[in-house]
């Protein structure tokens, strides 16, 4: 029917949009089906099942991610995400761990639209990144050797303040893919 029919309600930061932009053509590496955690003594494991491969690649080639809440307050303090590229390696080739140390991703109301604002830095400060290896072993990537439509994320659990209760959401993002635009409900208006 080519319109976004359920799932997504901006206000509340509940983005689903497996389309693309223009011609609304559904695009099943951008859908996530189901989202899992687990850990060992170093790391989490995040593990987002996609509905399937992008049709035009054969792979899933969308950015994806977690985002995590380590005290609990509703707003993300780090966002760990890396580019789909089909490797089943873990690897972090285009890998990101970035965090939010001035408390800004969320605006006034967190989870709630704040659109449009300014003045906002969302994810500032780079721990991760293909220039930026503060710590090189802050963040994995791959897709499962036995499923091609299941990325797993490695977060280094000392990034994360050895946390052991925390908040997270997942994202496959194929559109904005900009870190600093966090909470994109609050510098986007549904206009």
């Amino acid at each position: 029917q080519k319109r976004a029919n359920g799932g997504d309600n901006l206000s509340l930061n509940l983005l689903e949009r497996p389309f693309t932009a223009q011609e609304m053509e559904y695009r099943p590496d951008t859908d996530l089906h189901r989202v899992e955690v687990s850990h060992d003594n170093n790391f989490y494991y995040f593990m987002l099942e996609l509905e399937g491969v992008n049709p035009d690649t054969g792979i899933l080639s969308a950015y994806y991610g977690v985002e995590i809440d380590i005290d609990k307050d509703s707003r993300g303090d780090l966002l760990v995400w890396g580019l789909g590229e089909g490797s089943t390696e873990w690897n972090i080739s285009n890998m990101y761990v970035m965090s939010d140390d001035n408390n800004d991703v969320g605006a006034t109301r967190p989870m709630r639209a704040d659109a449009p604002t300014s003045g906002l830095d969302g994810y500032e400060r780079v721990i991760l990144s293909p220039t930026q290896f503060s710590d090189p072993d802050a963040g994995w990537k791959r897709v499962d050797p036995a499923d091609s439509t299941i990325v797993q994320i490695a977060v280094k659990k000392s990034v994360m303040n050895n946390a052991s209760a925390f908040m997270w959401s997942a994202w496959a993002d194929d559109g904005q893919k900009d870190a600093a635009l966090f909470d994109y409900n609050d510098k986007f208006t549904l206009s």
